[in-house]
């Protein structure tokens, strides 16, 4: 079994807590105050769904399929917080390498872990940054 959030536990394998309102992906953690990238706005978005209904082709009516919710799209406002220039392209580098994954988007069944906490709760997320 591999662990997708291995990059994002210490050298006892244990997950590096979060702070209030940090987010973490692959090891790569933003939105904390002192963070290199900070959220100027988070939406989670809303689950739509997805049905599976059809016209019937004998009648004026609907054969009913199957309806499932599909999960939110989450967007994320961020702005830099280095010290000049070269900190700021830096953490805006290795935060656009974590989230394209490249190598990870190209295998079938992939994913990627968002770790985040709000308040007194640290979640998981599992999808692929887009």
């Amino acid at each position: 079994m591999s662990d997708y959030d291995e990059p994002s536990r210490d050298g006892m394998g244990n997950l590096i807590p979060l702070a209030d309102g940090q987010f973490d992906i692959s090891g790569f953690r933003f939105g904390g105050d002192l963070d290199p990238i900070l959220l100027d706005s988070f939406d989670p978005g809303e689950g739509e769904w997805a049905v599976q209904d059809v016209d019937n082709p004998f009648g004026g009516n609907t054969l009913f399929g199957r309806d499932y919710l599909r999960g939110p799209t989450w967007s994320f406002e961020c702005f830099t917080n280095g010290y000049d220039i070269d900190d700021s392209l830096d953490a805006i580098s290795q935060m656009g390498s974590i989230w394209k994954a490249e190598g990870l988007k190209s295998i079938n069944g992939t994913y990627q872990i968002l770790r985040y906490r709000l308040g007194s709760q640290t979640r998981r997320v599992y999808g692929r940054g887009r």
